[in-house]
């Protein structure tokens, strides 16, 4: 019998940073106000992370950088097994260190500090923002659900 091996050298990981957005707005409304502000064009995915975290994606072919909006809150539905309510909702976070923020932008690009401090300051000056902050990725537990 053949055995066959997968060689995982091969396979690089992605270099990307994250920064965190904590803001009230609903996802639409803050992808628009961060395409005027930046001169973006991020547009509604037709995917969900983990069937609930809405994703928003712009590409820029001449620098060869994506960039994603992505909710850090979805809604799942649970059955309850007993109880006078049937379907229970409870809030759940694609990043459950950082609970405080409400989107993920992930850049998809070597970035260095600062731009993203640039980036950041720019976020502040739209008004639904409350704040927002670089997220370090080495001290995250998991990052196989941000790469797709």
């Amino acid at each position: 019998m053949t055995k066959h091996r997968l060689d995982l050298t091969l396979i690089e990981e992605e270099t990307f940073s994250i920064i965190g957005i904590v803001s009230s707005m609903e996802v639409y409304r803050l992808a628009f106000f961060l395409n005027k502000q930046l001169n973006w064009f991020l547009e509604k995915e037709s995917f969900e992370i983990d069937g609930g975290y809405l994703v928003y994606s712009y590409y820029e072919e001449s620098r060869d950088l994506k960039i994603n909006l992505i909710g850090n809150t979805a809604w799942k539905k649970t059955e309850a097994t007993e109880g006078l309510f049937v379907d229970v909702a409870s809030k759940t976070y694609l990043l459950k260190e950082k609970k405080k923020a409400d989107y993920l932008l992930k850049i998809c690009e070597e970035i260095d500090r600062t731009s993203i401090e640039r980036i950041i300051k720019k976020f502040k000056s739209i008004a639904g923002i409350q704040t927002c902050y670089p997220i370090a990725i080495d001290e995250l537990k998991t990052t196989e659900f941000l790469i797709f």
